[in-house]
């Protein structure tokens, strides 16, 4: 059996990251481009770019940078930042999760 915890990072009762947010960053980062990041979490492009907005107000900082003189994004300091502690957090969850799950079964 493979039990899965769901959570996401909150600021003031609000959703700033959720694992969907976590893939649209992350295939900005891979792409390059919000449009091309929308295409690879099968979202539309409006649909991302709101997501994008949302997170960026509600933290009161930016989460992406446009290239200047080019097309396209890159992720900030702080969204990387923030992947990488939603990440680390997520991982032990699904650990203790498994674990706790495990015990539960032998018992």
């Amino acid at each position: 059996m493979d039990l899965m915890v769901k959570w996401w990072l909150e600021k003031d009762g609000a959703l700033v990251l959720g694992r969907g947010r976590c893939m649209l960053l992350e295939a900005i980062d891979r792409k390059g481009s919000l449009r091309e990041a929308a295409k690879a979490c099968g979202i539309s492009y409006r649909a991302a770019w709101g997501k994008l907005r949302v997170s960026e107000e509600r933290l009161g900082e930016p989460l992406v940078e446009i290239r200047p003189g080019k097309r396209g994004m890159t992720l900030t300091p702080r969204a990387r930042q923030l992947l990488q502690v939603f990440h680390g957090i997520d991982e032990k969850l699904q650990e203790a999760t498994a674990t706790i799950v495990e015990k539960s079964l032998r018992d």
